[in-house]
């Protein structure tokens, strides 16, 4: 169930930044970035949460599930920060 949440969360936000792309309007274009991007951080803390629930299961967090943390904060960055280079082309 986690992996398949994790490519529909990257069907959604390669389907937005696709469609931001795609737009010839300067204001729809805004529009859609900046939906992209709250869609992407939604994205990036509801992954978040998940992982904290899961970490905190056994009732203390360790380093690899710290190194998870990391990696999916990274992951969100970077999708936010592709989002918007995708934006400036």
């Amino acid at each position: 169930m986690f992996m398949s949440e994790k490519i529909s969360d990257g069907v959604c936000l390669t389907l937005q930044s696709f469609l931001t792309l795609t737009q010839t309007d300067e204001i729809f274009r805004i529009i859609s970035l900046v939906l992209t991007i709250i869609s992407a951080l939604v994205v990036l803390a509801k992954n978040i949460y998940d992982w904290y629930i899961k970490a905190k299961k056994d009732g203390k967090i360790d380093a690899g599930e710290t190194k998870d943390l990391i990696d999916i904060v990274d992951k969100g960055v970077n999708d936010i920060k592709e989002n918007l280079e995708n934006n400036k082309k």
